[in-house]
């Protein structure tokens, strides 16, 4: 656990994503990769993805890029007016 200067211990940190709304998907899990190491770096702990295991950023990467190519296949534009309706 640490403090962000609130006092109060936190026991984890989740950040996610809702990839058709994002309009720049990409920068956003990278954006999201530098700021989980600044926490760490700063603060101890670690990176972990959903089911608990080790982060792997490649992995993430791939399975990124395959959903944006997916939804390019299929005419969808993140962050588009059509993945807003």
């Amino acid at each position: 656990p640490f403090a962000f200067g609130f006092g109060t211990p936190v026991e984890g940190v989740t950040f996610g994503a809702r990839v058709p709304l994002c309009p720049a998907p990409v920068e956003a899990l990278e954006a999201a990769f530098d700021l989980t190491r600044s926490l760490v770096e700063r603060y101890g702990g670690g990176r972990f993805d959903g089911e608990g295991e080790p982060l792997d950023e490649r992995r993430m990467r791939a399975e990124l890029a395959g959903i944006v190519e997916s939804m390019s296949r299929a005419k969808l534009e993140p962050g588009g007016a059509e993945c807003r309706r």
